[in-house]
């Protein structure tokens, strides 16, 4: 009588339909540090894993799927404290939390891009004011929109 093996699916060498592995293989899955699991289990991102009798924790698919939301989030630049008030909106199935948090980072993008907009515009202006030989103003960094002079630079007004 002969055995056979079949052979199972992998995804770096490591079984697919696998649902019962240790830190160790989750963070090779989710392409982190073991630490970086440890750390957002703590923090609440991801639910601790049940541990097995000899006291080591035990993962599964839903923790990689987890830590690939994470990631994700992460790449939309969302904070982990924001990304943990997803992931509980998350598991009590609310998306309108979700939607929420995604509008107010958007806002937030929208703003630090026409921050960074009006700081390159000012950049543009210094570099033309310096080009055009205002050594002066230049060194100073004066003639410039926005300009906040303490009480004893305060250039002098002409009469």
């Amino acid at each position: 009588m002969t055995s056979q093996t079949t052979a199972r699916p992998t995804n770096g060498g490591l079984p697919v339909e696998d649902d019962d592995f240790p830190i160790s293989v989750l963070a090779t899955r989710a392409g982190v540090s073991v630490e970086t699991v440890r750390f957002y289990e703590r923090l609440g991102v991801l639910d601790r894993a049940p541990r097995t009798s000899s006291g080591y924790r035990r993962y599964g698919r839903q923790h990689v799927q987890r830590m690939s939301f994470v990631k994700r989030a992460k790449d939309l630049g969302f904070t982990l404290t924001e990304i943990g008030e997803m992931v509980k909106a998350g598991a009590l199935g609310s998306v309108e939390s979700v939607t929420t948090a995604a509008h107010a980072k958007l806002t937030q993008l929208n703003d630090e891009i026409a921050a960074l907009s009006d700081r390159r515009c000012r950049l543009q202006q210094l570099l033309r004011i310096c080009d055009h030989g205002d050594g002066a103003n230049c060194l100073a960094l004066n003639s410039l929109p926005g300009n906040v002079y303490l009480s004893s630079e305060q250039p002098e007004e002409n009469p």
